[in-house]
């Protein structure tokens, strides 16, 4: 993503039970619920790695947004 933009995000849930979009690095969550689709805004942010989890699935469900 790039540095100082405003992006949208479109988070999809493959599995059959909820989960919850969440970072407290860009300050964000939002309930995505099975088998559906939620879209977040995010930015603008500096360049930076900003982590992202699932927090119904914290042990597997991480990621990153790398801003650059």
């Amino acid at each position: 993503m790039p540095a100082n933009t405003k992006v949208r995000i479109v988070v999809n849930n493959q599995d059959p039970t909820p989960e919850e979009f969440e970072s407290t690095d860009f300050n964000r969550e939002k309930l995505v619920l099975p088998n559906g689709s939620a879209t977040v805004y995010v930015g603008p942010l500096r360049a930076g790695t900003y982590a992202f989890f699932g927090d119904f699935h914290q042990d597997t469900a991480q990621g990153r947004l790398i801003v650059e």
